[in-house]
């Protein structure tokens, strides 16, 4: 339950991990703690994929130019 707790308030991927193999090393029978951890792994590998997600379109905004034409400041000049 600790380990749900971290991934959910926290998002601590590599802290809620180690505290679900710890349950799952005390309890390797145990459907709940089986469960919670396979969706504790589910929603990392979405939370990964939407960061990744993210930071290829970073680059691409950063080069956008929203000014069509000459810069405003060589227009001045």
């Amino acid at each position: 339950m600790y380990a749900e707790l971290v991934w959910t308030i926290h998002k601590d991927s590599s802290r809620a991990e180690s505290y679900f193999n710890r349950a799952v090393a005390a309890a390797p029978d145990d459907c709940y703690v089986q469960a919670s951890y396979a969706r504790f792994l589910w929603d990392a590998d979405e939370e990964e994929e939407e960061e990744r997600h993210e930071e290829e379109l970073e680059p691409q905004t950063s080069r956008m130019s929203f000014f069509s034409g000459p810069s405003p400041i060589t227009a001045m000049s």
